[in-house]
């Protein structure tokens, strides 16, 4: 945020709500890969979300200390998301020597690699991987994709917050301004970009950052005009369980599959900001209430682990029973196992 006179600073609040949207979205994504092999929406819920969370933390450093460092910045999210990828990673790489048959051997480790590096996204792209083709071997850190781009993304935005400082300290202009002129021209070149690539080469466009960046950038616009939106309750109420139920019903009403992302991630995208601006007006039923629950908000905390766990079980699930039909039973134990671990 910025005052009258320009000078930054920021309203830190904790939103219990993200946590069971984030728990959603992860449940998503396992049950749409274990039972439809169907895009859920719920990885750019994920984006959303950390566009406003990391612009959130950024902003708040800045305004707490004047700066922000890189190195501290980066050792933080490392601190925060590396032990369970590399356990993941770890796990893939020794089940994987036993499971998997010896001909794969060598691109998975190419990939375990990408992945420890965050660059799986482009390492599928440009071995020509279609994510949407339910007929191509998965490899067991295939999923990594979206940890790429969410890796990649913390850099950028880090010079793009970095940008905006420098130009609001220099020229004396209000930072909130600043910030969403650049914010906007992101998101208007990003989106534009994203509808194009698609039309010309879906599967390059599926794990492409720059196809991706604007999901980002309306989590970081989110931060600028949350605080200042004051919703009826009604409205808040409606908006909020309407943006669940699109979230929840993303892959069985939209043609993911030939359309995506282009313009069609404004679906999920769009839910998870009527989500959260439900959350900053709570009301008696709104969907904040049963987000924001302990069960939800416990299931949140697990919701990264989950991400990263389903996958590699999935994968080596269908190598070991020779099938690509996952049954009722044994889905429900491979997200059970994914918790647990």
């Amino acid at each position: 945020m910025s005052d009258k006179d320009g000078k930054m600073k920021i309203r830190k609040q904790y939103r219990p709500e993200i946590e069971g949207l984030r728990i959603i979205a992860a449940l998503l994504v396992a049950i749409y890969h274990i039972w439809m092999m169907r895009v859920s929406g719920g990885v750019d819920v994920f984006f959303v979300v950390s566009g406003f969370l990391i612009t959130t933390s950024l902003m708040s450093k800045y305004a707490r200390d004047g700066y922000i460092k890189f190195s501290t910045f980066i050792l933080g999210l490392l601190k925060r998301l590396l032990p369970n990828a590399l356990t993941v990673l770890l796990f893939v790489t020794v089940a994987g020597y036993f499971i998997l048959p010896e001909v794969r051997h060598f691109d998975t480790m190419k990939e375990i690699i990408a992945s420890l590096f965050y660059y799986e996204n482009w390492q599928l792209a440009i071995i020509g991987t279609d994510y949407l083709d339910q007929t191509n071997e998965k490899s067991p850190v295939q999923h990594f994709w979206a940890m790429s781009i969410q890796g990649q993304f913390y850099v950028i935005w880090f010079v793009v917050i970095s940008l905006a400082i420098l130009l609001h300290e220099k020229l004396k202009r209000n930072f909130n301004r600043i910030f969403f002129l650049i914010l906007a021209l992101l998101i208007i070149t990003s989106l534009s970009f994203s509808i194009y690539l698609t039309a010309v080469n879906q599967s390059w466009a599926y794990f492409d950052t720059r196809t991706r960046v604007w999901e980002f950038a309306i989590g970081g616009m989110l931060v600028l005009f949350i605080f200042k939106v004051k919703l009826p309750a009604f409205i808040s109420t409606v908006i909020g369980w309407i943006g669940l139920v699109a979230l929840v019903s993303t892959g069985l009403l939209l043609d993911v599959e030939g359309s995506f992302p282009s313009y069609v991630a404004l679906w999920q995208v769009m839910a998870a900001v009527f989500v959260m601006l439900a959350g900053q007006n709570p009301t008696k039923l709104g969907v904040e209430k049963f987000l924001g629950s302990k069960p939800m908000v416990s299931l949140g905390g697990l919701s990264y682990g989950l991400y990263l766990w389903h996958w590699p079980l999935l994968s080596f699930y269908y190598v070991i029973f020779d099938t690509k039909d996952v049954g009722v039973l044994h889905g429900v134990l491979i997200i059970l196992l994914s918790l647990a671990l």
